[in-house]
């Protein structure tokens, strides 16, 4: 979890609470969208195999491939959660919503996009763990922190110049 540290400079001038928040979650949706975006970048990564198990692949084999329609729904279903307050803290989630188009028998509507995104990264009995979210996160967690942080400056900054 990231931590932005507010200077007690800020609170110095004469800035309404709600504005500080609000710049908050500004600062804050400029982080999740550079994670969101590496996660996408990890997701289109992955090989696509419409068929994981023609061929040489046997039900043995652990698959480490997606179908093209459950990497549609990865891409398609990756978004940030609405930002909400709790305890004086401004937080968000980025996470995958909604259905691909492969319909099955336990999944008539299609296979839900969380559910795809859960055996990816943490593997399954037949799916070859391919972590998406961690080496994302690891890869931009110090560029998310100081995007949020310049944000953050640059709106206290143009309330402090009003």
């Amino acid at each position: 979890m990231a931590t932005m540290k507010i200077s007690s400079d800020i609170f110095a001038f004469d800035i309404d609470e709600d504005e500080i928040i609000e710049d908050m979650h500004d600062a804050l949706y400029e982080g999740a969208g550079i994670l969101a975006d590496a996660v996408r970048e990890e997701i289109g990564k992955i090989p696509v195999n419409d068929q994981p198990w023609k061929g040489e692949n046997s039900r043995t084999t652990r698959i480490s491939t997606l179908t093209s329609s459950q990497k549609e729904g990865l891409l398609n279903g990756l978004g940030v959660a609405k930002h909400r307050e709790e305890d004086g803290s401004v937080n968000t989630r980025i996470g995958f919503s909604g259905y691909n188009s492969h319909a099955t028998k336990a999944h008539p509507n299609g296979e839900p996009n969380a559910l795809v995104a859960r055996a990816v990264e943490s593997g399954t009995s037949f799916r070859a763990k391919t972590p998406i979210v961690r080496p994302a996160v690891r890869r931009v967690r110090q560029a998310a922190i100081d995007a949020m942080a310049k944000k953050f400056e640059e709106k206290q900054k143009g309330r402090m110049q009003k």
